[in-house]
């Protein structure tokens, strides 16, 4: 019944986030306290709620500080204009080249992920590459598939959601689980190079004839 009331906890909280009768800090908020005054009432759990909650608070407010001054520090720095020089320099880079974009895509998708931000990432990578792909006629779903996958393994930094939780529900170190994730992130970097590579090759006969039906050619 606990694991009923859980899963129920989670299917609601997204039931009202996606219809938007809730906003997401009043959902987290809100329900979780509900659905635990519920659970006392059913006989579910005998708990002390405000001490149950002054000891979340207290297992989890170091990661908060952290996330806090990790999305000021980084919001200050993309309002500054910090990547936009590396995203110039990746598009220089490129130079109209399919594969040199494709690369280009990863890593500025990689570094611009060390902000831990999903959304500014996808703004700032979106912004700068859509317009080249379009205009070399290369695949937007490539550029999704390339940049969500990156983001996803940089975004294991402790600055980033999933990686925030689970140290702050496991109670464990940052240093300690870093040193098992870094050579696991850079593995999966080159492996997205390799990914951005495969892309390419696979769809360079794709390019290439639809280059020469815009000319009017034979192939």
């Amino acid at each position: 019944m606990i694991a009923f009331m859980g899963y129920a906890l989670i299917v609601i909280l997204m039931f009202v986030i996606m219809r938007k009768k809730m906003s997401l800090f009043i959902g987290l908020v809100f329900l979780p306290l509900l659905w635990a005054i519920i659970g006392q009432v059913l006989n579910l759990w005998q708990i002390d709620i405000g001490q149950a909650a002054m000891d979340g608070l207290g297992t989890t407010s170091s990661t908060g500080i952290m996330l806090f001054f990790a999305i000021y520090m980084f919001t200050i720095m993309i309002d500054a204009g910090l990547f936009d020089p590396l995203s110039n320099a990746m598009i220089r880079f490129a130079k109209g080249d399919p594969l040199k974009v494709a690369l280009a895509t990863v890593a500025l998708t990689a570094a611009v992920s060390l902000n831990g931000d999903g959304t500014a990432t996808m703004i700032i990578v979106c912004t700068a590459m859509v317009p080249i792909y379009k205009k070399l006629n290369m695949s937007l779903l490539n550029l999704a598939v390339l940049t969500m996958t990156s983001h996803s393994i940089v975004n294991l930094l402790p600055w980033g959601g999933p990686t925030a939780r689970d140290i702050a529900v496991m109670g464990v170190e940052t240093n300690d689980v870093m040193r098992g994730l870094v050579p696991m992130m850079v593995a999966g970097l080159i492996y997205m190079f390799i990914i951005a590579w495969v892309l390419v090759y696979k769809n360079g006969r794709r390019l290439v004839w639809s280059t020469c039906l815009n000319k009017k050619c034979r192939p």
